[in-house]
């Protein structure tokens, strides 16, 4: 793992977006049962919860270590997290959290408006990111983000709130 992936899960996972390592179940999100933001209804194989489900210390070193890994695997390598810059990645970061990686990167190449939009960030995406003004790019793929989440029915909880807060903490 690295310094860039460190920032955005500090950012994501343990801010107010996703709560830290905590259980929650907010009505009305699909997901269900959350661990860390890993939804139970969309991820039941994830190891941690067999932990969980045991009675394990949610704060314990092994669930921290599940939970990481699978913020790594599942969503920072997928959306090519190492080969973009730090702010633009912690943005596709936090959305394919929270939308889904596909999505994320559809916002992105729709922000930066010269790609083929095929939902994958790939070395063409990256060499476009590298060459756009990082301010500009944000503020375009959280417009994006934005009108995503605005064709999303049913519109989940949350989503706009955390775009506004990604904004407000100078992130986006």
């Amino acid at each position: 793992m690295s310094a860039s992936f460190d920032a955005a899960y500090q950012a994501s996972i343990l801010s107010s977006n996703e709560g830290g390592y905590q259980l929650s179940n907010i009505p009305g999100d699909k997901g269900g049962q959350t661990f860390a933001g890993i939804a139970r209804n969309f991820h039941s194989d994830w190891y941690g919860w067999q932990l969980i489900d045991s009675g394990a210390a949610l704060n314990s070193t092994v669930l921290i270590d599940l939970v990481r890994d699978f913020y790594w695997k599942e969503f920072w390598l997928p959306i090519n997290g190492e080969n973009l810059p730090p702010r633009i990645a912690q943005q596709v970061f936090d959305m394919a959290i929270n939308s889904a990686c596909d999505d994320a990167a559809k916002c992105l190449q729709l922000a930066i408006g010269t790609l083929l939009v095929d939902g994958s960030i790939g070395a063409k995406t990256c060499c476009a990111v590298s060459g756009a003004d990082p301010i500009k790019l944000a503020a375009r793929f959280n417009a994006q983000r934005a009108r995503h989440f605005a064709k999303c029915k049913p519109l989940q909880p949350g989503w706009f709130n955390r775009l506004a807060d990604q904004i407000e903490r100078g992130v986006a």
